[in-house]
Parts: C-alpha cells; structure tokens; sequence
C-alpha cells in the first residue's frame, strides 16, 4: 500500500490497518510510505504501485494524465480544513462555536488568520462567499509545523488548519472551533470526495476480491469513525501520529465525525466534485463521463465472499 506520507487525514486508513479491519477481511496491508509525496502517484505512473491512499491533487492528475488507475474508495468528503481562534479574538469577536457558516466567516474581519500556502485560495474562497473581500482578513502564509507555536504565542489570531494541528491549537491552547468546515454546513466547503483508495487497473482487474476486501475494511473504519466509536480512538493512538494523546484524538472524532462518507463508493460525480474543490482543477471538466467513468472502480464484493 503506497502512501505519499504519514497523513492524519487518511484516519480511516488508518483506523482499518490498525483496528485490524483489514486482518478481519483476511488481508495483510504493508505500508509503503513514498520518500517524498510525488513520488507515490510516480510508483503508478512506472506501473510498480498496485495500490495507494492519495490525495485529490496527485490522484486527479493521474487521471487527467490518462494513467491507468481506478479510484476505488472515497475516504473522507468536505473540507478538512477548519477555522479556530484564540479565545481572546474570539471573545472580541463576539464569535461562538456553533454559529452559521456565513456569519461566523464574516466576523473574521480584521484579524489575522495563518494557513498553510496551499489552501489560502479555498480560505479566499469562501471569505468572498461569506461577502468579505480579499483585504478584510489579513492571511498570514505559515507551514504546518509553524501554526501551532504561532497561535500559542498569540502572533495570529486563528488558524486555517486540519489535524493534527488542529486538534493541538483547540486542547492545548484552549482555542475556539469557530468555522466548522469538515461538518459541510455550506456550499463552499462541502464536497462528496476528497481522498481516495486507488489501484492500477492491472491490478484491480487481476484481484477484484482483494480490492473489494479493502474498500469492505475501509467501508467499516468509516462506519467506526462516524459514530465516534471508541475503537476508532484506541486503533488511531495505535498508530501513533506524533503529537497526537488520547485528548486530542477524542477532538479528531467530534470534528472530522460528519466528514465520513455515507458509503465509500466512488462515482463520476464524486470525482468530478473533487476537482472542482481544487480551484486550481486538472483538467477533468474536459473529459466526458464514459471517458471519466474509465477511471471508477465499479467491482462488488461476490456473494461467495
């Protein structure tokens, strides 16, 4: 299984290895983890990765690029991104968890708000969706590990993060989830799919069983994760994501909860959702849908499994 790095994100990966979902479909789920993120979709594009968690930008680009892959399962849908504030901007603010999206985007005028290089286009986004121009916030650029110390020491007054940092700048430094984004409670942020089970098609054509052993596990993560079962908590302190104590993961399940899909599957529609949510696209919108549909894994578990 070829990953392109140790992502929080890939929770119900992570939940099906560790939580011994995948042991449960009679699997044995080697991690391969990619020396640096490109070089992951690049094992597909050689033809030597058989199997693989990605990213919507790597494994859109597969696709847009005609490779011959199949994205199998939908791991996780709106985006991971969310807004937290201190508590002392958020006390000036006026602004609460809880409050609707537009409202609560809106009264992050003036402030100064970190977020990582390259989701500041979505934070535009959905600030001009809000009625709030470009000028209104200040968007201070930080790279993951920079946020946490930043909104500690008070030198932002929010971020734009996903977990794990996240998670560290709401327990440990008591921080307000003000734009709850991975709950979809708004046209901007909500997307039917975001990263992806892929196989070659090789493969997915020569081990239909196994693919659809994996997409039954992750199927069984998410169901896990959805309803903040306490076995999803023990299977991802099992992995033992840096930085990341019980406290936290506990937090991990209340936010990223409604970002499980109903169902893993994969459809056109889903992907073509994906690209869209990626302002910058990959040349999807140009494919026509028996062309795109090349790309779905569309296999069922046999009845005799």
């Amino acid at each position: 299984m070829v990953l392109p790095s140790w992502n929080p994100q890939f929770m119900a990966f992570w939940v099906a290895l560790s939580g011994g979902l995948f042991a449960a479909e009679g699997l044995d789920v080697e991690v391969a983890l990619a020396a640096e993120p490109l070089d992951a979709p690049i094992a597909f594009r050689r033809g030597v990765a058989e199997v693989g968690v990605l990213p919507p930008p790597l494994y859109l680009r597969l696709i847009a690029d005609r490779c011959p892959i199949v994205v199998c399962a939908n791991l996780l849908r709106n985006d991971p991104l969310n807004v937290v504030l201190t508590r002392r901007a958020a006390g000036r603010r006026g602004v609460a968890a809880g409050l609707p999206v537009a409202e609560a985007v809106r009264r992050l005028r003036g402030l100064r708000i970190g977020v990582a290089p390259g989701p500041t286009d979505r934070l535009q986004a959905l600030c001009a969706w809000a009625g709030i121009g470009a000028s209104d916030v200040e968007f201070v650029t930080l790279t993951g590990p920079e946020q946490n110390p930043a909104f500690a020491a008070g030198s932002v007054d929010g971020l734009s993060a996903h977990t794990p940092y996240l998670e560290r700048a709401l327990v440990d430094d008591g921080g307000v989830l003000v734009v709850h984004a991975s709950a979809g409670g708004a046209a901007p942020v909500r997307v039917a799919q975001v990263h992806a089970l892929v196989a070659s098609r090789v493969f997915a054509e020569e081990a239909p069983s196994v693919v659809a052993d994996l997409v039954a596990a992750l199927g069984a993560a998410q169901d896990l994760l959805r309803h903040k079962d306490a076995r999803a908590v023990e299977a991802l302190l099992a992995c033992g994501i840096a930085g990341l104590e019980r406290r936290h993961l506990e937090r991990t399940l209340e936010i990223y909860a409604p970002a499980m899909p109903p169902t893993p599957a994969v459809t056109c529609a889903t992907l073509r959702q994906a690209d869209t949510f990626r302002v910058t696209g990959s040349g999807l919108p140009g494919m026509s849908d028996a062309e795109l549909a090349r790309f779905v894994w569309e296999g069922t578990r046999s009845p005799a499994l």
